[in-house]
């Protein structure tokens, strides 16, 4: 699939059909094994077959487990699902900052979401199976969010990667 390809082409060239034409292939089954993979957005739905028992929705803004929207459970997939996901191994933790169909939210929400996974992170990096977090936020704002930074530049400095969308506006994500 296209994801695949275009994370694993270090030579992509922006509108050059050439550097797409690429077979994405990995020889690691177990590729993210030992990793968590925190989903803030609308909720992940656990029971997915993509996941195959890994996926597990573990913080909510609202304290609901209903997961009325599929866009957390998307973003899921490309990170971790079974057969596309780049890291298919890996824990998938749901973290529901989001209500709705995904457009309805408040930054507090996001900021407390971004503070549970690091505290899970400070609590699971002593375990010896443990390798890393990583926090995935595929959402939006109005503008800038400076509570939002300073959150998530916490969580850079605690050791988690922490991986956003750039943008998906049509602007300059800069």
């Amino acid at each position: 699939p296209w994801g695949l390809s275009r994370i694993s082409t270090a030579s992509f060239a922006a509108h050059d059909p050439r550097e797409m034409d690429y077979d994405y292939n990995f020889v690691n089954a177990g590729l993210g094994e030992g990793s968590d993979v925190y989903i803030v957005d609308t909720g992940v739905y656990e029971d997915h077959v993509v996941f195959g028992g890994r996926a597990k929705q573990v913080w909510s803004f609202d304290k609901s487990t209903e997961i009325t929207d599929g866009h957390g459970t998307h973003v899921a997939g490309t990170a971790a699902g079974e057969t596309l996901g780049v890291a298919s191994k890996a824990n998938i933790w749901g973290v529901r900052t989001l209500a709705g169909e995904g457009s309805e939210g408040w930054s507090s929400n996001v900021v407390a979401g971004i503070d549970f996974v690091l505290q899970q992170h400070e609590a699971r990096k002593s375990n010896a199976d443990f390798k890393g977090s990583v926090l995935s936020m595929s959402l939006a704002s109005a503008g800038k969010v400076d509570a939002i930074d300073q959150a998530l530049d916490a969580a850079i400095k605690a050791g988690v990667h922490v991986v956003v969308a750039a943008g998906n506006a049509g602007t300059d994500a800069c």
